[in-house]
């Protein structure tokens, strides 16, 4: 029954911290100069671990819960927090991997962890019931249940660079997907892994509407993206000297490389290898004061 998929699955089901900066309003300070304010901003999401090998936990989730990160933390089933690394993304088919060191865990938390198996979302049938696990409006993990209302469910999930609308097909379900339940798993009464939760149609006399990538469809992907590593960048700020004092202030211990572009040396292209790690919630006021001409 789903109490007993939930006591099986819980284990490996994760939450997911995102930190990202970005840049705020343009504003006029006293010296009349047209600036920005930058602030740490903090999205959850879900992730399930579906591999363990000799010294690494590897993690399926949604590339857009990853996305813009300069910090990713994860959080396992003893509410313990640990950093992670970035593998591969697919931004096309909103998957993402990311790592953790077993060295870096507790031998509490190596003991409370489980890896999902992957199942087959080929057999799935319409009327077919399954369980969702996720970090709910980042509260910690919930189950929720339902059954499968569609197979190979054609939803539009962007337009590319002529304006030209991207489909892709999900698995529908009306088992409660709500905000942080991104990258969960969707599991058959067997236990298994048949999709990564990404999205619910919200919309006034609609209900029960939530999307999963199937997951037979992404298993040679993700096989691939735990092989690469991808550098957490963020995009270019006016001020390089801004940007480390934002970091400081944060807590966040980094190392900032970039090539001086474009005209003066306060534009930069910022890269950043993010340290540190937990949870974090911080807003970094206004940029350094300009030295007076």
């Amino acid at each position: 029954d789903v109490a007993d998929v939930a006591e099986k699955a819980l284990p490996s089901v994760v939450s997911i911290t995102n930190i990202s900066v970005q840049e705020a309003q343009q504003y006029f300070d006293r010296y009349g100069h047209n600036s920005t304010e930058l602030r740490e901003t903090t999205s959850a999401g879900s992730g399930v671990i579906f591999e363990k090998t000799a010294d690494t936990l590897y993690i399926l989730t949604n590339y857009h819960v990853v996305e813009g990160a300069t910090t990713l933390s994860v959080g396992f089933v003893d509410d313990e927090v640990y950093k992670a690394q970035l593998c591969g993304i697919n931004s096309t088919r909103d998957i993402a991997v990311v790592k953790v060191p077993l060295s870096s865990l507790s031998s509490s938390t190596r003991s409370k962890i489980a890896v999902a198996p992957l199942g087959d979302s080929t057999s799935l049938r319409v009327g077919e019931q399954v369980v969702a696990i996720g970090n709910a409006l980042g509260y910690g993990q919930s189950v929720t249940t339902g059954i499968v209302s569609a197979l190979n469910r054609s939803v539009q999930t962007g337009t590319d660079s002529t304006g030209k609308a991207v489909t892709a097909t999900f698995i529908q379900t009306d088992a409660a997907i709500n905000p942080g339940n991104s990258g969960g798993a969707l599991l058959n009464m067997s236990g298994e892994v048949i999709g990564v939760n990404t999205a619910k149609l919200s919309s006034t006399g609609v209900e029960g509407m939530g999307y999963a990538i199937p997951v037979s469809k992404i298993k040679t992907m993700v096989n691939t993206l735990k092989t690469q590593t991808t550098t957490m960048t963020v995009k270019a700020y006016a001020d390089q000297t801004a940007y480390a004092f934002l970091l400081h202030r944060c807590g966040m211990r980094g190392k900032i490389e970039g090539e001086t572009q474009g005209e003066g040396k306060d534009y930069a292209a910022l890269r950043i290898r993010a340290g540190g790690g937990g949870k974090r919630t911080h807003s970094a006021g206004r940029r350094p004061r300009p030295a007076a001409d």
